[in-house]
C-alpha cells in the first residue's frame, strides 16, 4: 500500500513537470532569500537589543526601581512611567524576528512557547549583559546623536519630564483641532 501511494506521488509530480506547472528557480534565489533572511534577522535582533537597552535605561534615569519601596503608589508609578509603547513595540518586532527564524535548526519543530520564551530570555540577557558592561548607557544613547532622525524624539519624549511629554501631545495637536474638534 505504501509503495502503491509513493508510486503515486511519483507519477503526479512528474506529470506536473511535464505539464510545465512546476519550474525549477536556480541556486542564486535560495542563497539570496536565506541572505536577506538572515541580514533582516541580524538588524532586527540589534533593534530589539536597542530597545531592551532604552527601557534600561529609562528605568535607570527615573529610578523606577526604587519606586517599588513606596507600595502602592509606587507601582502607579513605575506603570505611568514606563514606555509601554517601546514595550509593546519590542514584542512586535520580537513575534517578527521569531517569524523569521523559526525555520532553521535551533527553532525548527521545537514548540512555540519554547522557542519564544527562549527569545525572550536571550533578549533580556544580552538587554542585561549590555548594562552590566555599559554602565554609561553608551548603546542606548546612540539616539542623542542629532543625526539621527527617529531617536532624538523618541528619547526626548521619553526621558523628560511629565510636563514636557504634555507639552509635547499639546504641540502635535493643530490649533484648529483645538478650538474646534469637528
Amino acid at each position: 500500500m505504501i509503495n502503491n501511494n509513493e508510486n503515486k506521488i511519483e507519477t503526479s509530480i512528474v506529470e506536473a513537470i511535464k505539464a510545465g506547472k512546476v519550474a525549477m528557480k536556480p541556486k542564486w534565489h535560495f542563497v539570496l532569500k536565506t541572505a536577506f533572511n538572515v541580514l533582516l534577522s541580524l538588524i532586527l535582533f540589534f533593534i530589539l537589543i536597542y530597545l531592551i537597552s532604552f527601557i534600561g535605561l529609562i528605568i535607570h534615569e527615573k529610578h523606577l526601581f526604587d519606586i517599588f519601596n513606596l507600595g502602592p503608589r509606587g507601582l502607579y508609578d513605575f506603570m505611568f512611567s514606563l514606555p509601554w509603547i517601546i514595550v509593546f513595540l519590542s514584542i512586535i518586532f520580537l513575534m517578527v524576528f521569531y517569524v523569521l527564524i523559526k525555520k532553521y535548526a535551533f527553532v525548527y519543530e521545537k514548540p512555540f512557547i519554547y522557542s519564544f520564551f527562549g527569545l525572550i530570555f536571550l533578549t533580556i540577557f544580552i538587554g542585561r549583559l549590555i548594562y552590566i558592561f555599559d554602565h554609561n548607557f553608551r548603546f542606548a544613547r546612540f539616539g542623542e546623536n542629532p543625526r539621527v532622525l527617529i531617536l532624538g524624539p523618541m528619547h526626548r519624549y521619553y526621558r523628560g519630564n511629565l510636563e514636557d511629554r504634555i507639552e509635547f501631545k499639546v504641540k502635535i495637536i493643530p490649533q484648529k483641532m483645538i478650538n474646534n474638534p469637528f
